[in-house]
């Protein structure tokens, strides 16, 4: 863990670079223009990361402004080194000045081989790296500019609750009849992997909403079941400070963000999982809540629009991937993601005509045609590689 005066030292001599939440790696990179000779060339070893990481849109922007990229070998989410965490990703500069096309190499880990094509260097974008190959980006760019709305602008998106210590807070059927916790403060609790697309996979967990007790004395149940954390629950950085009573959930939430209906989705899939709940599922930190939609959306189109293939492709074309099929789904990623939005009255007539009728909507809106849609769904069914 980088100490603080060190990390300000870093915030002050590669300010180009370095700055909030960035990776100590990225100062090499700049490192190496100050010591490359001229026409020098350099190649790095590093996270993948950067290609599309939120605090890294400083770096891409020195790395396209000040060297030739001769090379990028992408390993994609596929983690080569044992025992590292990360997947890598190899990248040649030149310490020139003229730039013009890369050599790209993505690898497959689904074939077991890897796709290249070459990309020019002056297409990168600074808030994220795209590199597709040009029939897939003629796609991206397609949906990119018909598509009207930033999701942002139509609705909001929360994480889930932080408990602080899960262990305490969450219990199955059997502890609540056990220590006969109060009824009044439990409420359904879901995880990451219980979300799909057309489902919640419920298993009977609940969360003690401890936020609610008022004293003590009202809940001598739920008090002694949670003494034996006690200690440890005492130490969480928010009860140290005395903002919360030892017995209260660290991050608790508004409880309407989740009694209203609303869409949740993992913050971590190999696929497009947005589901809309109406059974009030409270939601751990590793989920995402969507709610609170302007007027001009409804949730059944949104819900089915992010789930199409249409979106699912957009999506991952510029998706941070974090491990083999795996791809981060952020909020500060999706709330810059465009949607195409109709008016509410064909919204609800595709509402009516059922689960195909977006599809069907989104490939006409697009005009995507059948050879496309083939491009499209190897795309996303090859957990996100390119098509050849």
């Amino acid at each position: 863990h980088m100490d603080m005066s060190y990390k300000l030292l870093l915030k002050e001599s590669y300010s180009e670079v370095f700055y909030d939440k960035s990776d100590i790696s990225y100062c090499f990179f700049k490192k190496s223009k100050e010591i490359l000779k001229e026409d020098g060339i350099i190649s790095f070893i590093t996270s993948r990361y950067f290609l599309e990481a939120m605090y890294a849109d400083k770096l891409r922007c020195f790395l396209k402004n000040n060297f030739k990229i001769i090379s990028i070998i992408d390993y994609s989410g596929f983690r080569v080194f044992k025992g590292a965490m990360v997947s890598p990703a190899v990248i040649t500069l030149s310490n020139s000045k003229v730039t013009d096309a890369f050599r790209y190499v993505k690898y497959n880990d689904i074939q077991n081989k890897a796709d290249q094509f070459t990309f020019n260097q002056n297409k990168l974008k600074n808030d994220g790296w795209i590199i597709l190959n040009n029939e897939v980006e003629a796609i991206f760019n397609r949906i990119e500019n018909i598509s009207n709305t930033y999701i942002k602008d139509v609705t909001n998106i929360k994480q889930g609750i932080i408990t602080g210590m899960d262990k305490a807070f969450v219990v199955t059927e059997e502890q609540v009849s056990q220590y006969n916790i109060e009824s009044f403060l439990l409420r359904k609790w879901i995880k990451n992997s219980n979300i799909a697309k057309d489902k919640i996979k419920y298993n009977n967990l609940y969360l003690i909403y401890t936020n609610l007790i008022k004293d003590e004395s009202e809940c001598p149940n739920t008090i002694s079941y949670l003494l034996p954390f006690k200690e440890s629950l005492m130490n969480r950085r928010e009860c140290r400070n005395g903002l919360k009573k030892w017995y209260e959930l660290q991050w608790e939430r508004k409880t309407q963000d989740y009694e209203n209906p609303k869409i949740v989705f993992p913050y971590k899939s190999s696929t497009n999982n947005f589901f809309y709940d109406t059974n009030k599922y409270f939601c751990s930190a590793d989920i995402y809540i969507i709610n609170e939609l302007k007027n001009t959306i409804t949730y059944d189109y949104l819900q089915k629009y992010l789930n199409s293939s249409v979106f699912e492709f957009y999506f991952k074309c510029q998706a941070k991937k974090v491990g083999v099929g795996m791809f981060e789904y952020y909020p500060n990623k999706i709330n810059l993601m465009k949607i195409y939005l109709p008016t509410i009255e064909t919204q609800q007539k595709l509402s009516f005509l059922g689960n195909f009728s977006i599809e069907y909507f989104l490939k006409k809106v697009f005009n995507i045609n059948e050879e496309e849609n083939e491009i499209i769904n190897k795309f996303i069914f090859r957990k996100g590689d390119d098509a050849d």
